[in-house]
């Protein structure tokens, strides 16, 4: 079987046609496949053309398929994008349902700015039974490889703005993504929006404390902890950040005994649970006749 690859190239330069032997690749009808939407720029187009096989043996089938997504692949590993989405729309059309194809075939529309396409392979993937967590997952794990971080951020957005039933699983892989860049801003804004359906869950309650400690408004970033540890009183994180900030309290003014005081009560409760040389250094230091 012979495919070609044609690439329509800006005005003044020829069109190129680059012939590539797909050894009996894709099954016996002819067909032809031109991935780009009306809204895709010329320069980025890709047809690929199959030709007639006779061969009907299911084993010759596997094997074609075994080629096609080793050749696409490649494509994506080398960043030649039309090819790649080209070859990827291939295999789902030929066995939907498999998470990375979806994924790979979504970047490749991204880095071609085919944002609609990317937002269709992604309503496919949903019509599939494919879970939208898991192409989300996988959309940011591939955006991360190639160095395309707001590539994630900018999808995220962009299907919240196609699809808005999605928007509170959206609005969490925002958040996630905001406490992984550690965005302060962000992180605030989506876990308040976060915590309007769901205002005890420590989930959203922790990265808003957070992104207020970031923002260094530390008054908001306290009763946020200690909120949290209303609802989980042996919060790890909630305890040593109050621990520390009353010690850091008692440290900038020696005659606050009650910052002392809540000092020694969060950092013991923090050693009986975890004990470690840090808070054992910290609570000798807020013992009363402590010497340096």
């Amino acid at each position: 079987m012979r495919c070609y690859i044609c690439v329509k190239l800006p005005s003044k330069m020829k069109t190129l046609f680059f012939p590539i032997i797909f050894a009996s690749l894709l099954p016996l009808a002819p067909r032809a496949l031109a991935l780009p939407s009306a809204g895709e720029s010329s320069s980025s187009r890709a047809i690929v053309v199959t030709t007639q096989d006779d061969d009907t043996d299911p084993e010759a089938d596997a094997r074609r398929f075994s080629r096609l997504q080793l050749r696409a692949s490649r494509f994506f590993e080398q960043e030649e994008w039309a090819s790649a989405r080209a070859a990827y729309s291939l295999i789902i059309s030929q066995k939907p349902g498999v998470t990375s194809d979806y994924v790979r075939a979504i970047i490749s529309s991204l880095m071609l700015d085919n944002s609609s396409g990317a937002i269709d392979i992604m309503n496919d993937a949903i019509n599939h039974h494919v879970s939208f967590d898991s192409i989300f997952n996988g959309v940011r794990r591939e955006s991360f490889a190639i160095g395309s971080h707001d590539l994630y951020s900018d999808f995220l957005l962009k299907v919240k703005e196609a699809n808005p039933w999605m928007g509170r699983s959206i609005d969490r892989q925002l958040l996630e993504y905001a406490s992984f860049r550690n965005n302060p801003s962000e992180m605030v804004s989506r876990a308040l929006i976060m915590l309007e359906g769901s205002p005890d869950n420590l989930r959203f309650l922790l990265p808003l404390a957070r992104g207020y400690l970031l923002q260094g408004n530390l008054g908001r970033a306290m009763t946020t902890y200690s909120h949290i540890l209303t609802l989980d009183p042996r919060c790890m994180e909630a305890i040593l950040y109050l621990g520390n900030h009353y010690a850091m309290t008692w440290q900038r003014d020696k005659t606050d005994n009650n910052a002392r005081q809540m000092a020694t009560d969060y950092l013991s409760q923090a050693y009986h649970i975890q004990p470690t040389p840090y808070v054992h250094d910290l609570l000798e230091l807020l013992k009363p006749h402590h010497k340096k």
